[in-house]
């Protein structure tokens, strides 16, 4: 971002500056739970803004 201010593509550091500020966003929503007895685990995630949705499903599984 900075780089790109200093060659005066200002319209290229202020996408930068704005994915910046949605990844930090996004990692300051997270929580993350540690389990201390481990088990099969199957998780959804979802997610809606502006008329769109994600959906991701995760299946977690111990070592056997």
């Amino acid at each position: 971002m900075q780089q790109a201010a200093e060659e005066m593509r200002f319209e290229k550091a202020g996408v930068l500056r704005d994915q910046l500020k949605a990844i930090q966003s996004v990692i300051e929503r997270q929580k993350i739970v540690f389990a201390s007895d481990y088990v099969d685990s199957d998780v959804l995630a979802m997610a809606r803004a502006d008329g769109e949705a994600c959906v991701q499903v995760f299946f977690i599984r111990a070592e056997s």
